[in-house]
């Protein structure tokens, strides 16, 4: 293969243009991926802070199962049975 003149211009022309392609396409990710986090932030203030409920019933539940005592479905009142 002989590199003359225009080979070697159309390659530097190719990479100058992969370049500059990736460069304005990565411009664009970066401002998605903000807008993105921005919406995501807002949307966390909006609501209220929740425990976590699974990590607690879990916790609940294997303490009741070492201990014998009923778990958290039974109920502890006494209900009149209505037809």
């Amino acid at each position: 293969m002989n590199l003359d003149k225009n080979s070697v211009i159309g390659m530097v022309l190719l990479a100058l243009l992969f370049f500059g392609y990736f460069y304005f396409t990565r411009q664009g990710q970066i401002e998605l991926e903000q807008k993105q986090k921005r919406i995501q932030d807002s949307l966390a203030a909006i609501q209220p802070i929740q425990k976590d409920s699974i990590l607690e019933s879990t916790t609940t539940d294997t303490v009741a199962v070492a201990t014998g005592n009923a778990g958290t479905f039974v109920q502890t009142g006494k209900i009149n049975e209505q037809i």
